[in-house]
């Protein structure tokens, strides 16, 4: 059995595996975001201990990957001193994967809340993403379905009683193939 067969055995069948895989993941991600988000939006530890009303070793431990076990309350702190929201959700292991390999300290960038204009003009911003509809091939790549369908599927996105997207990634391709990806936020 390969190295990583038997790693994937261990994710699937142990707890603990799953749990000590998932925290080594955050343990890195988290501190990386907090260092990116400090240096593009406050500046020094100490500006940012200031803004969290926390004590400057404390910034600097939490930008150490593994240094401290972080609770959401600490995340919102540090949420509410770069003037950003904070997802916190339950995934798919290759997303969190995926995510990972992803990322990157010098590209991570999220708009601070005085210059998200999606958050500060939501009606304006529903009706421009109401419009912007994708379709995608087997292979994620932008196919050439009619423009009729493009229309109908807009209008329908744009429909205020739309609360939640029409089709999610498991259940295969809409009618005439391919895969529908729906760029449109639900009114909260």
């Amino acid at each position: 059995m390969s190295d990583r067969s038997t790693k994937l055995s261990k994710l699937q069948t142990s707890k603990e595996s799953r749990a000590a895989y998932i925290k080594a993941k955050l343990n890195v991600l988290v501190p990386s975001q907090i260092r990116a988000l400090r240096l593009k939006l406050i500046g020094t530890q100490k500006e940012l201990a200031a803004a969290a009303e926390m004590k400057q070793p404390r910034i600097s431990a939490m930008e150490r990957p593994g240094a401290v076990q972080f609770n959401v309350d600490t995340l919102v702190r540090l949420a509410a001193a770069f003037k950003v929201g904070l997802l916190v959700k339950f995934v798919s292991f290759s997303e969190m994967l995926r995510w990972e390999n992803e990322f990157s300290q010098d590209d991570f960038a999220v708009a601070r809340i005085d210059e998200d204009t999606s958050f500060l003009a939501p009606v304006a911003t529903r009706a421009a993403l109401a419009t912007r509809v994708e379709f995608e091939d087997a292979t994620g790549q932008p196919s050439q379905s009619d423009e009729t369908t493009r229309s109908l599927t807009a209008k329908r996105c744009a429909s205020p009683a739309m609360k939640t997207p029409a089709r999610t990634g498991n259940q295969g391709p809409p009618q005439g193939g391919g895969n529908l990806r729906e760029i449109l936020r639900p009114e909260t």
